[in-house]
């Protein structure tokens, strides 16, 4: 309570439970690249890899488009006026959930290839400035702050994944 209040606290938990759900796709693609890369012996063709994060990334941008879109009239609808709110804050932190897309799928690779622990070397900072922004903006900005501090992480992850 000392960053923000309950109420914005309910409102930001409302938009990340719903934008989390568009990671349910990436996840299961991860674990099906976990699979096949421990099954091959971590030799499973970059291009494959590739093509399959490439699909996985348009579905889940188009989904969050939709999700973008309609969330100012579904969220009301649903949930009542009360968290109207939540809207903006979804459409804050979607951007960062399609960004981390790259990471839930290539993450499955890399557990595959025996290399489960570089998701911890590069997400570890990236839970930092997480921590750091939140402290930052929270204050000033309430739940809207922190889907901005969560969308910074979430793109240095990701950033992070690709340099890897």
């Amino acid at each position: 309570e000392k960053l923000s209040t309950i109420n914005e606290v309910g409102l930001y938990a409302l938009a990340t439970q719903i934008a989390e759900q568009l990671w349910q796709i990436p996840l299961a693609v991860g674990i099906v690249l976990f699979s096949r890369t421990s099954n091959d012996g971590g030799q499973i063709l970059p291009s494959s890899v590739i093509a399959l994060t490439r699909t996985t990334f348009i579905i889940v941008f188009i989904m969050a488009a939709a999700l973008f879109l309609l969330a100012p009239f579904v969220i009301p609808l649903v949930f009542g006026n009360a968290f109207s709110a939540s809207s903006l804050m979804l459409q804050i932190i979607l951007p960062g959930i399609v960004i981390l897309t790259f990471f839930r799928v290539l993450s499955g690779q890399l557990a595959g290839m025996g290399k489960p622990q570089v998701t911890l070397y590069i997400f570890a900072p990236a839970l930092v400035i997480n921590i750091v922004l939140n402290f930052l903006w929270i204050p000033g900005y309430g739940g809207k702050g922190a889907a901005m501090a969560s969308n910074v992480s979430y793109l240095m992850g990701s950033l992070g994944y690709w340099i890897y």
